[in-house]
Order: structure tokens, then C-alpha cells, then sequence
């Protein structure tokens, strides 16, 4: 976590960090204006892929919210995104009610979670029926994580597309698209649980 927390104050200069962020919203695409939308942003860091996302649907009702581990990511993301609600929580467990959430995004986490099977696991606990997520990754042949970063790295079950469903399908996912940019893989998964349930908000 103190690896996190060092990068917090600069997250954001990066040209690249930025860039994603709007490539992710790009891909998610237009959400539609009729519905209030509950947005989750796992290992959210700086809340960058949220404001990206709510800046490509001004006119659209989103309750947004992002978890993360570092208490220094969060205070940035806070100060940027007052709007949304942060709270700190880890990956593998959620601080999330179930069947709560419309749309999980991940951006550049899966590979540094230490159990990234019992996270995607979490996402489908959380998400309604129809829900969908989108992840952002190392693209197989792109620059991959070091483990002397200070972190896990477990980057091979999300290196490609078909490495993402194979690890993702047993868990309730399906990959319905992906796209390549500069180095990164982005992929859209839709959650395979169509139950008819209580549609609640997200927890208090």
C-alpha cells in the first residue's frame, strides 16, 4: 500500500494515466440518459477513470463510487471528485451491498491483487442482473508489471482476451468485446446472472 500512497500526489501528471482514463470512458461508451446509473470503480486510485466517465455523460444520472487500499489515492480522489463517494476497502471484499451496481470498472488492477478471481468473484456479487464490467490491462507483448514494484504481480490470466474469459467465465462472466490501445487490452464482460432481483442502491 505505501507504493500507492507515494504515487498519489503526481497520479495525475501522467500523460499516460490520463489518457487511459479517457480511452476507458471512450470504450464503455455513451450511457444512456433515461437511467440512474450506480458506477463502481475498483482499485479506483485517484477516481481518474470516474471523472473520465462522467465528463464523456454530462447529461447522465451516475452515484458513483470508487474502492481502494491507499488512504493517499483517496484524499486526492476525494479532492477532485467530491461528487462521488471513496471509501477505502480492499478488492477481495467489497464494502458494496449486493445486486447494487450497474457498471464495475478496473483499470490496471487485476494483475496486483492477490487473489484477482475472488475480486472478478466480488463484481459479480455486486453487480444486477444485465450488469456489465470493463477492465483495462497489459496488452501481451506490451510492457508488463515488475515484481519490483513492490506489489503482487500475477499478470498471465488477463494478458489476452481468451486468457480474461478463461479466467473470468467460472466466475460468472462472459467477454462480449475487446479493443487494443497503444499497449493496453480493454474488455467489456457482461455478468451472466440474468435473476430477477431487487434493484437497491448502493450502501450507506
Amino acid at each position: 500500500m505505501a507504493v500507492f500512497d507515494e504515487m498519489a500526489p503526481d497520479y495525475d501528471e501522467n500523460r499516460m494515466h490520463r489518457a487511459l482514463a479517457a480511452e476507458v470512458a471512450r470504450f464503455i461508451g455513451p450511457l444512456a440518459t433515461h437511467a440512474e446509473w450506480d458506477v463502481l470503480d475498483v482499485a479506483t486510485g485517484t477516481g481518474l477513470a470516474l471523472r473520465a466517465l462522467a465528463s464523456a455523460n454530462p447529461e447522465t444520472s451516475l452515484r458513483m463510487r470508487g474502492v481502494d487500499v491507499s488512504p493517499a489515492m483517496l484524499e486526492v480522489a476525494r479532492t477532485q471528485l467530491p461528487t462521488a463517494r471513496f471509501t477505502r476497502g480492499g478488492a477481495e471484499s467489497l464494502p458494496v451491498r449486493d445486486d447494487s451496481v450497474d457498471l464495475v470498472m478496473c483499470v490496471t488492477g487485476l494483475h496486483v491483487f492477490a487473489d484477482a478471481r475472488e475480486a472478478i468473484a466480488e463484481w459479480a456479487r455486486v453487480l444486477r442482473p444485465n450488469g456489465r464490467a470493463t477492465v483495462a490491462t497489459f496488452a501481451e507483448g506490451g510492457p508488463q508489471p515488475s515484481p519490483e514494484a513492490g506489489f503482487v504481480v500475477n499478470h498471465d490470466p488477463f494478458r489476452t482476451g481468451p486468457a480474461i474469459d478463461a479466467t473470468a467465465r467460472p466466475l460468472g462472466f462472459t467477454v462480449t468485446r475487446s479493443e487494443s490501445w497503444r499497449q493496453m487490452l480493454l474488455v467489456e464482460l457482461a455478468h451472466l446472472d440474468a435473476r430477477p432481483r431487487e434493484r437497491r442502491g448502493l450502501d450507506a
